[in-house]
């Protein structure tokens, strides 16, 4: 028994609680799934040839390797993925005033490109139009998705 962790409850934070269920009802549940708090790590992953730009570093140390170190310790709020394959279809954050930090604005970016470059569809979310109008979110979510339905 090591006692220096605890659980952490809930997992989300209340404002992505609040928002949960909202975004599950969006999403078609016959076609996809709703993941919350997901590494990047666990959607992206580094191009070998990046990898080859570091000869020193044994594949046990692939922690190493910044651009891994940049994945690692990174999530999305919310991963959509096609309920037969799990691919992903569609990242959503959530973003709350915090999001206006001149780092957090840098870290944002830097998502956003990585998805981009793998061709990963994200969409950042202000808190202040989701309480706006729930069925015009669900209805641009579904807008979001289409492209990746198998009809």
């Amino acid at each position: 028994m090591n006692p220096n962790y605890f659980e952490r409850r809930p997992i989300l934070t209340e404002g992505e609680m609040r928002y949960f269920p909202i975004l599950r009802t969006a999403i078609e549940a016959r076609w996809f799934l709703l993941f919350a708090k997901v590494r990047l790590a666990d959607i992206v992953t580094v191009k070998s040839d990046a990898l080859k730009r570091y000869p020193n570093v044994d594949k046990d140390e692939w922690w190493k390797i910044p651009e891994n170190r940049e994945i690692m310790s990174k999530h999305v709020d919310f991963c959509v993925c096609a309920s037969d394959t799990l691919k992903v279809s569609l990242i959503i954050e959530l973003d709350d005033k915090s999001h206006d930090d001149p780092d957090r604005i840098k870290r944002d970016k830097n998502i956003d490109a990585i998805f981009t470059e793998c061709k990963i569809r994200i969409m950042h979310l202000k808190y202040k139009d989701l309480r706006r109008n729930e069925k015009r979110l669900q209805e641009y979510i579904s807008e979001q998705l289409r492209p990746h339905l198998g009809y």
